[in-house]
């Protein structure tokens, strides 16, 4: 079935984003402990399914950032592991990114007898200063391929619509009822969001902030757009309004 997409409100202006004290709950990912770390990181591209042929294509694509342009990926093969996809002397090779188990803690290298470290994070930062030996590869990592804005093919994502245009389709579509809602540019701060959305018959915005690769909404963080929409789908943005 057809999905509306419907919001609760936090704020009537833009100006401010959300609050705790506006009555949603603070959900997200808050201070991301080490072991997570990487998944803020632009280089990380395991929050959705790249292939080897997407990440191919995807270091095709930014060539032009040079030799050791890179991805992490999580491995097609290997549950648990992760992949090095890079762009080196203009052909795509792939690390395998190994992880075992040490006490009740992972740890993370590329091959046998290298380095081992704490966190994906802390091997990735190893070899933008340290040379990756591996296969025919002498090179220390360099920029990451950026991450693709996934929410830009989602149905409630509407790049086109400014406050006013939000308000008026909300309104049409709402019918009074609460939570309808979309996701669109803000109009007031250049690179930053709102969630539109309806609430006790009027329609209310919320500034979503990006910074770092993240999303934030008052004292929720959150690695994606979608991510945020999917929480506050299951969870109150404001007072008892959730996201449908």
């Amino acid at each position: 079935p057809t999905r509306l997409y419907y919001t609760h409100a936090c704020e009537n202006d833009e100006d401010t984003s959300a609050g705790a004290d506006d009555g949603g709950a603070a959900g997200g990912q808050v201070n991301l402990p080490p072991e997570k770390r990487h998944q803020s990181e632009p280089w990380y591209h395991g929050q959705s399914t790249v292939t080897r042929t997407m990440a191919e294509e995807l270091l095709n694509q930014h060539a032009a950032l040079g030799d050791a342009t890179f991805l992490v990926r999580r491995s097609e093969n290997f549950v648990g592991d992760f992949t090095l996809s890079l762009w080196f002397r203009g052909h795509s090779y792939h690390c395998r990114i190994h992880s075992h188990q040490e006490s009740d803690r992972t740890r993370y290298y590329i091959k046998e007898n290298s380095v081992v470290f704490d966190t994906l994070y802390e091997l990735i930062q190893h070899y933008r200063t340290n040379p990756i030996h591996s296969q025919s590869i002498v090179a220390t990592l360099g920029a990451a391929v950026p991450q693709p804005d996934s929410h830009m093919r989602m149905s409630w994502y509407h790049a086109d619509l400014d406050r006013r245009k939000a308000e008026l389709c909300l309104h049409r579509l709402s019918r009074d009822q609460d939570g309808v809602f979309l996701v669109r540019p803000s109009s007031k701060h250049t690179g930053q969001f709102a969630v539109s959305f309806s609430t006790g018959h009027q329609i209310m915005h919320c500034r979503v902030l990006r910074e770092d690769g993240l999303f934030e909404l008052g004292s929720a963080v959150f690695e994606t757009l979608g991510q945020l929409v999917d929480y506050y789908g299951a969870n109150p943005l404001f007072r008892n309004t959730k996201l449908r």
